[in-house]
């Protein structure tokens, strides 16, 4: 009776222990797929972003300084050229007109002077004196040509070869005072004896030259 009674006492035991075992086993399971057990696995670290660019080397630096130096340059130097624009321009225009200005210059070289005695002449003449201008209204099939192929301009004067040959050079004495030198080379059909023709540049100058007496200074006689 007292064996079977320890046989007894032993089986409750071991249930006891095998029930513990189990119950603890669940609380393990429980444990490890809890909320809060999850939360206190600190966070593992992670590897940082690699940026996808990727750096320049010292030489394509150096290619961007180049081409930025560069484009500064060329900005520079087109600003310089607009701001300096106006001033060529300015430049240029005030250049045709001082070449245009010394052109009529010599040109009326010959032209009339104000109180200019009159220089040392071998002949004198007293002539009628009316003015012309280059182009058909005046110079009709001539146009701008003289008799002997020159140019029709100031200092030029159409003549009677018979009177004064052609290719003399003559002073031109006004009653006023005034004088020109100036060149025979051209011819006239009006223009007959003691009548000269003076060269102007336009018709308008040439009508308000009219009509007036002068003294003719021949200087030296032409052999054209």
């Amino acid at each position: 009776m007292k064996r079977n009674h320890y046989h007894k006492r032993a089986n409750r035991k071991y249930d006891r222990r095998l029930a513990a075992a189990f119950i603890g086993a669940a609380l393990l399971s429980t444990a490890s797929f809890s909320p809060v057990a999850s939360a206190a696995v600190p966070d593992l670290p992670t590897k940082p972003a690699v940026s996808s660019t990727k750096p320049l080397s010292p030489l394509n630096k150096n290619v961007d300084r180049t081409r930025s130096a560069k484009s500064i340059a060329d900005q520079v130097k087109l600003d310089k050229e607009t701001a300096n624009a106006p001033i060529k321009t300015s430049y240029t225009a005030k250049k045709a007109v001082k070449q245009q200005n010394q052109s009529k210059a010599a040109a009326n070289k010959n032209q009339e002077s104000s109180n200019q005695a009159a220089p040392k002449a071998k002949e004198i003449i007293n002539v009628t004196a009316t003015a012309y201008a280059p182009g058909a209204h005046d110079n009709g099939k001539w146009g701008n040509k003289t008799h002997l192929g020159t140019q029709v301009r100031p200092g030029v004067i159409a003549v009677d070869p018979n009177v004064i040959p052609l290719g003399s050079s003559v002073y031109i004495e006004f009653p006023n005072g005034q004088g020109m030198h100036a060149i025979a080379e051209d011819t006239g059909g009006a223009i007959k004896g003691n009548r000269i023709d003076i060269a102007k540049w336009s018709v308008s100058e040439a009508e308000d030259f009219g009509i007036q007496t002068a003294k003719v200074h021949i200087l030296s006689r032409g052999n054209a």
